[in-house]
């Protein structure tokens, strides 16, 4: 069996609560209506891999992020944010302002938090829990 994800940005879509397991660990739900009833709709996941952007990130989510402005004392953060259901938050950011830290963290890098998972670390390029192939 492989993984399923629904992808869908179109307002006639109704994206359902995806599963209280987290990101990519369930298949992801929506409806569309068609004839005035609800038809469940699935679709392959598009990637298995973390991207390297937070545009390609929003393309596979079907949503855009949210951007969180720099602070005096985090200038080039560049944060992103995306909560695709309430226990899911997926962030991107970087921090070139702790010039003694290992690079991966200058660089951008993502956090996932899921239930029981708070603030897991990785990098571009690494597999997705659930989707990717090492997982």
């Amino acid at each position: 069996l492989s993984t399923l994800i629904l992808i869908s940005c179109s307002p006639k879509w109704a994206t359902a609560k995806c599963s209280q397991s987290g990101f990519g660990e369930s298949s992801w739900r929506s409806w569309e209506t068609i004839q005035g009833q609800p038809r469940e709709i699935w679709k392959p996941a598009s990637r298995t891999t973390f991207p390297s952007t937070a545009d390609e990130m929003g393309d596979f989510l079907g949503f855009p992020g949210t951007k969180r402005p720099d602070g005096p004392t985090t200038p080039g953060r560049d944060k992103t944010v995306w909560q695709p259901n309430a226990d899911t938050k997926i962030t991107l950011e970087r921090h070139p302002y702790h010039p003694d830290a290992p690079d991966w963290h200058r660089d951008y890098h993502w956090h996932l938090d899921t239930p029981g998972k708070k603030h897991q670390r990785f990098l571009p390029g690494d597999d997705i829990p659930g989707l990717g192939g090492g997982n």
